[in-house]
């Protein structure tokens, strides 16, 4: 549980805001074991507008993260590319 906070911290600690950054916060979103409320408050990093509702299965695979907005009870499946 604090490994898990610690490599949150870690992630909150290296963002940036050049385009690289999504990739990061995806890359972790995608691989890691952490809980699936923690991943999506990572991916809450690199798109800001998605409900905490919102069910969203890895991988995950966004181009931009800034005009994205995913709705309350929404379901995006694993392999989802969004362009």
């Amino acid at each position: 549980m604090l490994f898990e906070y610690f490599l949150y911290l870690y992630f909150r600690w290296f963002k940036t805001n050049n385009p690289e950054s999504i990739n990061r916060e995806l890359h972790f979103f995608n691989y890691s074991w952490l809980s699936k409320s923690k991943r999506l408050r990572i991916l809450k990093i690199a798109c800001p507008n998605i409900h905490d509702s919102a069910d969203i299965a890895a991988p995950l695979h966004i181009e931009r993260g800034t005009h994205i907005e995913i709705g309350r009870n929404s379901f995006i499946n694993y392999g989802c590319n969004i362009l």
